[in-house]
């Protein structure tokens, strides 16, 4: 059989397996995607949640693929090796699935795009709740497909999110109107540039670490360098929004 139909049959099989153990679980999916700055933006998420006491998932490291997102709800990290290997993990993740413990409350997630056609291949593991999408800037990582293309990949996400939801964009980029026309969720932009709806704006280094101001209000940020001052603004309107939603 050919290997990349053997691929594609277990990326099939694993998909609704994690699909089913997150139906089944009924958890509130918070997907963050982007060009770069996921998987800092996905922990500054799980730790302001975390700091309210929310009982979180976080899916590990850089498993963002379609492989790689189920084999995490899963918790089949790190992947076998082995053809052996794969045979007793596909058994264990039926298991999972169907009898394993569910997963928390909040799935904190990570979509990792590459090519065309990838949004839709995540979006059969799990569907958002809340979209973050960190930015659209040029990357190197693959040169065969253009930024046009990578941000046609997140208006599907975005456009995939529930209406009753929110999706938060990194507003310093050219496609972020295209972006929030893609949605009938919510929309909020943040970024330092003005026409945001939510503007970061650094004013002093301390001891503990950077002040910043988001729309006025002072916060501080334990590391340094914009990609971490995006990320803590995105996981505040994210659990700003979801603290809202449960005192309704």
């Amino acid at each position: 059989m050919p290997t990349s139909l053997v691929k594609n049959i277990v990326r099939v099989y694993l998909g609704v397996l994690a699909r089913t153990r997150v139906l089944r679980s009924q958890s509130y999916v918070v997907v963050v995607s982007g060009i770069n700055g996921k998987t800092t933006t996905k922990r500054a998420i799980y730790d302001a949640l975390k700091d309210r006491n929310c009982n979180v998932f976080m899916s590990e490291m850089n498993y963002n693929t379609d492989i790689g997102l189920p084999l995490t709800i899963l918790g089949l990290t790190p992947p076998p090796r082995k053809a052996g290997e794969w045979a007793i993990a596909l058994c264990k993740a039926a298991m999972s699935s169907l009898f394993g413990k569910k997963l928390p409350e909040f799935l904190v997630v990570e979509f990792g795009i590459a090519d065309k056609g990838d949004m839709n291949k995540l979006l059969t593991v799990v569907k958002p709740n809340i979209t973050v999408v960190t930015n659209t800037h040029y990357s190197d990582f693959n040169p065969n497909t253009t930024l046009d293309e990578l941000a046609h990949e997140l208006s599907v996400l975005a456009a995939a999110t529930s209406t009753r939801g929110l999706v938060v964009l990194g507003g310093d980029n050219a496609y972020v109107d295209a972006l929030r026309s893609a949605t009938k969720a919510r929309t909020v932009t943040f970024g330092f540039e003005k026409n945001n709806d939510i503007v970061i704006s650094k004013t002093d280094e301390t001891v503990d670490g950077t002040t910043i101001l988001i729309n006025n209000k002072e916060y501080t940020v334990a590391s340094s360098g914009n990609n971490h001052f995006y990320a803590f603004t995105a996981a505040q309107l994210v659990s700003d929004f979801i603290f809202k939603k449960i005192k309704e």
